[in-house]
Order: structure tokens, then sequence, then C-alpha cells
């Protein structure tokens, strides 16, 4: 996930819960209960890179993000892996920034939190 498009991030003062990030060092991945030795150990990078890609916990939190928030975390790993990291981040920054104030948009809202414009 792009952290960037996170109410964790766009909105730290209204959501106190604090994201470890999806790899925090040292401790593998954290949707793989930080199982994934290769991600722990650094001879990947991203979950495309291996063999298990897409694993069951990834896939579940796939579906219900592609439910909840139109959002696709194997889309978005296939992108990365095709295009690379700066033309994704720069692909989401159009996605989700705000056409009327220019701000950033949630992937977890329907509305901007700064405008209130819906989406």
């Amino acid at each position: 996930m792009n952290c960037n498009v996170c109410n964790c991030i766009i909105q730290p003062d209204k959501y106190k819960m604090k994201c470890p990030g999806c790899i925090p060092r040292g401790r593998g991945c954290v949707h793989r209960k930080g199982l994934c030795e290769a991600l722990r150990k650094g001879t990947i990078r991203f979950c495309h890179e291996c063999d298990d890609f897409p694993y069951d916990n990834l896939t579940l939190l796939e579906n219900r993000y592609n439910k909840s928030y139109k959002y696709s975390f194997i889309k978005n790993l296939e992108y990365i892996k095709e295009h690379g990291m700066d033309a994704f981040l720069e692909a989401e920054k159009i996605r989700f920034t705000c056409s009327q104030c220019g701000k950033r948009v949630s992937v977890h809202e329907k509305k901007c939190h700064f405008c209130g414009k819906k989406y």
C-alpha cells in the first residue's frame, strides 16, 4: 500500500493508530505475520518477487480493500514490477490528489478531508 494515501498519514491527529508500515525493520511482512523470511532478510523487496505471490493473507486483504475502497494491492505490486516504484508513486499522486483543492485524498475516504469534495 502507498502509505501516502492512508488516513494514518493524511490525518494523524484524527487517527491515533500508529501504523508500523508493511515491512517494519527486521520483522518481516506484517501481512504474513512476520513469517516472510525473504522480506525480513532483505533477499526480496516486494511480494511480487516471491514464488508464493500472491499469498493467502494478501489475497484476503486484497478482497477486503477491493470491496471497501476499490484499491488493489496485487495490481499495485504488478504495476511496480512492470514500471518501477517512482512511476507507481507518480500515478498514485495523480490518482489521489483532490481535483478541487489539490490536497491528498485518502484511499479510506469517499470525500476529500480538506474541502469535502465527494469521490
